[in-house]
């Protein structure tokens, strides 16, 4: 009897969650909002079915408005369902993805806040990017890269670097900049990257096709160290520079 109470709750919860899918994105909405229809959709999903023109109800095909209402509470019973494993896992992706995203990036700030300066390099790289659920920002990504450099990290110190040449995050200060990442070439891929494409795009030094071939090569030649889209851009580029000299 305990067994088919059981079945039929989760069998019920089933049945919640599916009502909540979005018509657009066939997943549960981790940005859950309600449009003029009266339907749940996920937010990106429905802008972007905006965007193109279109404004009709994907439910319906008839003609609404644009408006979008956050469904805050909607959400937080998404999230419940999901973290207790009340709904399938095929509807769950996107929701599954940010939690283990959140629980990164949490697992990261604990570390960086005891003091792991590679942890803090992490947050500043998440924060840069815009990825792991975090929004784009400069402050907070030069706020975490400096906490890094301060602990003289390699990568840290590159990137803090980069942020002075640039001047997101902080006021421009080329000659600051292109020290720091003096000082973390010999010890770190990221750093020798940084170096290649601040000479490969002129960024507080004239560009030099020699001195980018040479921070590109020694990025690479070390094991790790650097992101997969830097190794791809790095090794785009040496292959055309090779093809233009042949």
């Amino acid at each position: 009897m305990m067994m088919d109470k059981n079945i039929k709750f989760k069998s019920t919860m089933h049945e919640v969650a599916n009502e909540f899918v979005c018509p657009i994105s066939h997943e549960l909405p981790v940005d859950p909002v309600t449009a003029e229809d009266g339907r749940i959709y996920e937010r990106g999903a429905i802008e972007l079915w905006f965007s193109t023109g279109d404004c009709t109800s994907p439910m319906t095909n008839e003609v609404m408005g644009t408006r979008l209402l956050p469904a805050v509470q909607c959400g937080n019973m998404l999230r419940c369902l999901v973290q207790n494993g009340a709904v399938d896992e095929d509807i769950a992706g996107a929701w599954m993805k940010k939690i283990a995203e959140e629980a990164k990036v949490a697992s990261s700030r604990l570390k960086a806040e005891d003091g792991d300066s590679e942890s803090m390099y992490k947050l500043g790289s998440w924060y840069t990017h815009g990825v792991n659920g975090l929004d784009r920002d400069n402050v907070l990504a030069f706020k975490w890269y400096q906490l890094s450099a301060e602990l003289d990290n390699a990568n840290g110190l590159a990137s803090c670097g980069q942020c002075y040449l640039d001047g997101k995050g902080v006021g421009k200060d080329i000659q600051r900049g292109l020290v720091m990442i003096g000082q973390a070439v010999g010890r770190s891929a990221h750093a020798c990257y940084v170096l290649g494409f601040t000479y490969h795009h002129g960024n507080g030094v004239s560009k030099d096709a020699t001195e980018t071939f040479k921070w590109y090569k020694k990025a690479l030649n070390f094991r790790d160290g650097c992101s997969t889209n830097a190794v791809k851009y790095m090794e785009k580029w040496l292959l055309n520079t090779r093809t233009v000299k042949n």
